[in-house]
């Protein structure tokens, strides 16, 4: 995604299954790069449980951010990203803005290899929760996170 303003979008999940506003990357080989772009003011409710992110890295889908703005999302466990399997996360540059879910579940889920790069700008709600989930993978930080809490968890505390 090269830009553009991605906003307003509406998502339901009928049951457990997770869903992503923008896009659910799919599966190992596949992958998701925002070059530029404003993805604001968009929701998504699973009512059966499941993960309502912004971008939903699915089964190892790979997930690179070089630029844009992402904000202003509501769902009810996830806003930002979610990852359920080890996968590349790479944010070299732009701004995502972590809102507080309404429900239980974290904010932002990390697993796997995750680069937050100087370039980035990451904040949160002040209540928000950024979950780092340690799978084996390796977490490399060159800026602040600001706001919220940020945790990091072994596997085994994934549930």
């Amino acid at each position: 995604i090269n830009g553009g303003d991605f906003s307003y979008i509406r998502t339901l999940g009928l049951n457990a299954n997770g869903n992503g506003i923008l896009v659910q990357v799919y599966g190992e080989g596949t992958e998701l790069t925002i070059n530029d772009g404003y993805f604001h003011d968009n929701a998504s409710f699973a009512p059966g449980g499941g993960w309502g992110a912004l971008v939903y890295l699915n089964r190892g889908g790979d997930f690179e951010m070089n630029g844009g703005v992402i904000e202003d999302t509501i769902t009810n466990k996830c806003t930002a990203f979610v990852a359920n399997a080890p996968t590349s996360i790479v944010l070299n540059g732009g701004t995502i803005h972590v809102d507080q879910a309404y429900g239980k579940g974290f904010d932002a889920l990390f697993c796997g290899d995750v680069t937050i790069g100087k370039d980035m700008v990451i904040t949160a709600d002040e209540d928000a929760v950024i979950a780092m989930l340690d799978e084996g993978g390796e977490l490399e930080i060159n800026n602040t996170i600001q706001g919220g809490t940020c945790r990091i968890w072994p596997a085994l505390m994934r549930t």
